[in-house]
């Protein structure tokens, strides 16, 4: 296993989409299962891209979906604990921009992020893993706002703590040495706390409090690892089921005043499906991986997110 940090996009670029939205397909970074426990330690750099789209504001649902992109980072390190476990730590970086469909509004956002994580394979095929993960994301928008015949450039930077945690079981039902075939259950908290922002750039900037972002995944899937020879492919389909309804309005009012009106956000998805696919490639101590994954049956954020990896063994 080779950790997993949760990744996050700005998935609305309008003024009031300072809320991120938890992106579950492009939470696999380094593909957990694919390959055998490391040989004591291991080290490895995973790098991909991102793109997708979005549902609007429900204001501005004439004009199109909200489209985003970027890119990600990670680097990270993991042990070998005894003959069936290992544990190991990875930091990520994401960088992603998105855009309001037909108005000129557009947000960038950075995540920096920690993961501890672990798994153990016990001879009779079961399987358990968990994770744990905390990071800081900021974000920059810019909306163009016009007033009497005066257009006005109105920029604001926000800062938010996300949090993560999972943890899950399966079983290896093949009991094969050159593939495995691994049934699993988990489930995924997921937290983001957004800081007050603030506008500025002209008369209609505004104060904008953004509710706390939650989710609790039920995840159940099935994943298939080739595990013979130097080229070994494999391939994940997951159900998800989200128990938690997300905000639905976030509040805003202008600088200076003290009135406030809530603004709707659009809906979440509660039910929806992940497909993954790709190999790795080993030589000697080198590994090699890319993957690619992929939303399916999802309509309030569709993405596709490309990685490639190299994993060394001490």
């Amino acid at each position: 296993m080779m950790g997993q940090p949760l990744q996050f996009a700005l998935a609305s670029a309008t003024y009031g989409a300072s809320a991120a939205v938890q992106m579950d397909a492009t939470a696999n970074l380094v593909q957990t299962g694919s390959t055998p426990l490391p040989e004591n330690m291991s080290g490895y750099v995973t790098a991909g891209y991102i793109d997708g789209d979005s549902d609007p504001m429900p204001a501005a649902a004439s004009v199109g979906r909200d489209q985003f992109n970027g890119w990600f980072a990670a680097v990270g390190l993991e042990r070998e604990l005894g003959d069936h476990a290992s544990a190991g730590l990875s930091v990520s970086y994401t960088d992603l921009s998105g855009d309001t469909g037909g108005v000129p509004q557009h947000v960038r956002g950075n995540l920096i992020q920690g993961t501890l994580y672990g798994v153990a394979a016990m001879p009779s095929g079961l399987r358990l893993d968990g994770q744990a993960s905390i990071g800081r994301l900021r974000d920059h928008s810019r909306r163009s706002v016009s007033l009497v015949g005066t257009v006005y450039d109105l920029r604001a930077q926000g800062d938010a703590t996300a949090y993560n945690a999972e943890a899950g079981i399966g079983f290896n039902v093949a009991r094969d040495r050159n593939f495995s075939v691994l049934p699993r259950v988990s489930l995924r908290y997921g937290r983001v706390d957004f800081d007050r922002t603030q506008e500025a750039g002209g008369p209609m900037a505004l104060v904008i409090d953004s509710h706390a972002s939650e989710s609790l995944d039920g995840r159940f899937g099935v994943s298939v690892n080739g595990h013979h020879g130097a080229f070994q492919p494999y391939i994940s389909m997951y159900y998800v089921h989200d128990f938690l309804d997300g905000p639905s309005v976030f509040s805003a009012g202008f600088v200076g005043t003290q009135a406030v009106a809530p603004f709707a956000l659009a809906s979440s998805d509660r039910n929806w499906g992940e497909l993954t696919g790709g190999f790795t490639y080993t030589t000697g101590r080198v590994e090699i991986g890319i993957d690619a994954t992929t939303t399916v049956a999802r309509d309030d954020v569709r993405n596709q997110s490309y990685r490639g990896r190299i994993g060394i063994r001490f």
